[in-house]
């Protein structure tokens, strides 16, 4: 009888820590950034801010990732915070796989300076119905031959 008591608890036990996620993986964190152009729909050129946990080398970053769209080209964004929830607000994603994307549903983007070399150093603080993600970023700027006519 002690020895079912104990594989029923022992059991217990395992379902708990499995089901609040104890053994499985962390999300990655954001480490890497790169900033480069991005077109909008009436060919105007605008800013995209990527993070992801790998480098990131071409406009398809590694997965996870995050696009921040901002409206503004890259020469317009020093010094200025965007709130995410308001209609002017940037597009931000988390793009976890290919066709597997979740917006922001709240958060801040914060650019505290652009550099001669289009680099871009700021911060997020992002929500996302699956994780959050608050970091600093220094985002060098990655020429993708991208132009927008």
């Amino acid at each position: 009888m002690r020895a079912k008591a104990f594989t029923i608890c022992l059991s217990s036990l395992a379902a708990v820590t499995v089901g609040c996620g104890l053994f499985s993986s962390p999300e990655p964190d954001l480490t890497h950034a790169a900033t480069t152009l991005a077109c909008g729909p009436a060919d105007e050129g605008f800013t995209a801010i990527l993070l992801a946990g790998d480098p990131i080398e071409s406009a398809e970053p590694p997965f996870p990732h995050v696009r921040i769209v901002i409206w503004e080209p890259v020469s317009e964004l020093a010094g200025r915070t965007w709130d995410i929830t308001t209609a002017l607000g940037p597009g931000v994603w988390y793009v976890t796989g290919p066709g597997k994307v979740q917006s922001a549903i709240s958060g801040r983007v914060s650019v505290t300076s652009v550099d001669t070399t289009n680099k871009v150093n700021g911060a997020v603080d992002l929500q996302f119905p699956s994780r959050s993600v608050e970091t600093e970023f220094n985002a060098p700027w990655l020429n993708t031959g991208v132009t927008c006519p």
